[in-house]
């Protein structure tokens, strides 16, 4: 199972590319993705599933991602004040929602890098 680190900078490394070929003005390699805030919102709706119809695991997958991942999730709660809910939601099967909070968290932690250090931690 990947981490969501993996997941969420292959995801962006694929949306930044396929980006660069629609636009006249694509990202450069040196700007920092969260640089232009229109991309950001595009890049993390897409990335994180928060777009309409764009989420793209089933329970089940959203259930093993979660249960591979649980100190990423839990930080992500706890980046969140959320700690005291983590416990409840998984009790009661939330798991997409455990899952997209975990992407948010960790997109949120990529928003600095250029592509470059993308491409690294992608291949590292």
């Amino acid at each position: 199972m990947t981490t969501y680190e993996e997941q969420v900078t292959n995801d962006v490394i694929d949306f930044i590319l396929d980006y660069n070929e629609d636009n006249l003005e694509p990202i450069t390699d040196d700007m920092p993705i969260m640089e232009n805030s229109e991309f950001y919102d595009d890049l993390e709706a897409t990335v994180t599933g928060n777009a309409d119809g764009s989420y793209f695991m089933n329970a089940l997958e959203a259930r093993d991602m979660v249960s591979a991942n649980l100190g990423t999730v839990a930080d992500a709660y706890a980046s969140l004040d959320m700690l005291d809910d983590l416990g409840a939601d998984i009790h009661n099967k939330k798991y997409e929602q455990l899952d997209v909070i975990a992407r948010i968290y960790t997109l949120a932690n990529l928003s600095s890098y250029t592509l470059p250090d993308l491409y690294t931690l992608a291949t590292k």
